[in-house]
């Protein structure tokens, strides 16, 4: 649980680089209230492309906005497993 540490787009690329690698085990991660917009999307969003055990992912709080939302999704569409995604 990371909700409210205010890691901000510059955490989220960090995180997003964790997130990446094959060898990640991480299946539930909680982001709420950490003030991630748009380019934070952007960087889930890739990570999501290749993340194979991430399952549910929490958002609520931050402000990705429609483009950084759009960017996630993007990442996101092929992981039928994915369960809930909090916005």
């Amino acid at each position: 649980d990371l909700s409210h540490n205010k890691i901000a787009d510059r955490g989220t690329r960090a995180l997003a680089k964790i997130l990446s690698p094959a060898t990640c085990v991480l299946s539930h991660l909680n982001l709420a209230d950490n003030q991630v917009h748009a380019e934070g999307g952007k960087f889930l969003g890739r990570a999501m492309q290749v993340n194979v055990s991430l399952r549910s992912l929490d958002l609520r709080l931050n402000r990705l906005g429609e483009r950084g939302g759009g960017l996630l999704f993007l990442g996101m569409k092929k992981k039928s497993s994915f369960r809930p995604l909090n916005l």
